[in-house]
């Protein structure tokens, strides 16, 4: 069974998300960010890659070996 490295950056905007196989091909998807539940833009984002894979979405979660998430929402919101 393949392994996958999983990155996810929720943005004002859009939620993108990087899936890597173990052989270093890369997919990438993205979903609008939904500010009232951050969890469901990017559950959307890595829902689209793992599509764009053939996998459903506990396919892809149940095969990630490391999972990277990042946000600018906090720094955001000081700096407006």
């Amino acid at each position: 069974m393949k392994s996958y490295l999983v990155g996810v950056d929720i943005g004002g905007t859009f939620t993108d998300c990087v899936v890597i196989d173990d052989e270093g091909a890369v997919i990438t998807a993205k979903a609008p960010s939904t500010p009232d539940e951050f969890s469901r833009g990017m559950l959307d984002a890595m829902t689209a890659a793992a599509d764009s894979l053939g996998l459903s979405i506990t396919e892809l979660c149940q095969s990630i070996r490391l999972l990277a998430h990042g946000t600018t929402v906090g720094t955001n919101a000081v700096v407006q």
